[in-house]
């Protein structure tokens, strides 16, 4: 892996750069101009504000929100921010772009998406790829983080992961992907009331709109993910039933990571000893019918719950 470029890739939602801007030797012709614009916002069928990206994702976000887009060369850059007044900035907080820097997405309150075509020259391959550059990139800065799975947030796309940084600055970023494009979401770490000049009111809104643009983008990309996997045979229903029918592997390890692995164990174990109860008396015919029933209801209920989740 070429680390200058995974490291530049991943840490694109950190710096105000242009990733694979090419500057045109002459005004491109409409089609090239319709082609690179960037997303639109518009209304939701519910009042909030709804954001449309150029590679087909939407983000919706409350009205008191407003979103600002840009196109720098094949990568897509949103910039979120609220529209109140804020005492330390200007009246309204109307941000720069050179203000989405990783110092002040806290005390600001911002929100950066930032969207990498997969197929864009000189981009990386997988987020497997992604998170091991931007774990490279951390540990050489000798930032305090943490690396969360998508696991902590059913319904994300399966290489979904999360950081959440703590120093030298509090940030919380998402990675995750749709079939075409990689998703990078950058907002501010926690806040209490007081901090920065924030007030009550102002950390509530701020928090809300985080959770309207994380909720949002993790259902538009999962609705991406299940048009394209529409056309295979057996497919998963949504990402939490994935997550569920994953866990399973880890029942027969006992190294901790699953608790209910020993007791499911003895459990199975139990049943097939009654099934195969030897002697002819009453008891032990008793015996064999209910190891038997049971193991029948379990395999039954085994084989519905595969039909309800992959057809």
């Amino acid at each position: 892996m070429n680390h200058p470029s995974a490291v530049l890739v991943a840490s694109l939602a950190f710096a105000n750069v242009q990733l694979f801007a090419r500057e045109p030797q002459a005004p491109p012709p409409p089609a090239v101009e319709a082609a690179s614009r960037p997303g639109s916002t518009g209304r939701s069928a519910n009042g909030n504000s709804l954001f449309v990206g150029h590679y087909g994702e939407t983000v919706e976000f409350p009205s008191s929100w407003t979103a600002e887009a840009e196109m720098r060369g094949e990568t897509e850059a949103v910039f979120f921010h609220s529209k109140f007044e804020d005492d330390f900035q200007n009246k309204p907080l109307r941000p720069k772009k050179s203000d989405y820097r990783p110092e002040n997405f806290t005390p600001m309150g911002l929100m950066e998406l930032v969207v990498l075509p997969k197929d864009a020259p000189g981009g990386l391959g997988s987020l497997a790829a992604i998170r091991d550059a931007k774990e490279l990139e951390l540990k050489e800065q000798g930032a305090d983080y943490e690396m969360l799975d998508k696991t902590r947030e059913p319904g994300w796309p399966q290489a979904t992961f999360h950081v959440k940084m703590h120093q030298p600055y509090r940030l919380w970023q998402t990675y995750s992907e749709s079939p075409s494009a990689f998703y990078i979401l950058t907002v501010g770490g926690e806040v209490e009331a007081g901090e920065f000049g924030l007030d009550e009111a102002r950390t509530e809104n701020i928090y809300a709109a985080r959770q309207f643009v994380f909720w949002s983008l993790r259902e538009s990309l999962k609705a991406m993910e299940g048009r394209t996997a529409a056309g295979r045979p057996f497919r998963f229903r949504d990402e939490a039933a994935r997550d569920m029918f994953s866990g399973f592997k880890y029942f027969f390890r006992y190294d901790g990571s699953m608790p209910a692995a020993k007791p499911m164990t003895a459990i199975a174990a139990a049943m097939l000893i009654l099934a195969l109860w030897p002697g002819r008396t009453a008891g032990s015919r008793r015996a064999r019918l209910f190891g038997r029933s049971m193991l029948f209801f379990t395999l039954l209920a085994g084989f519905l719950g595969f039909l309800a989740v992959y057809l």
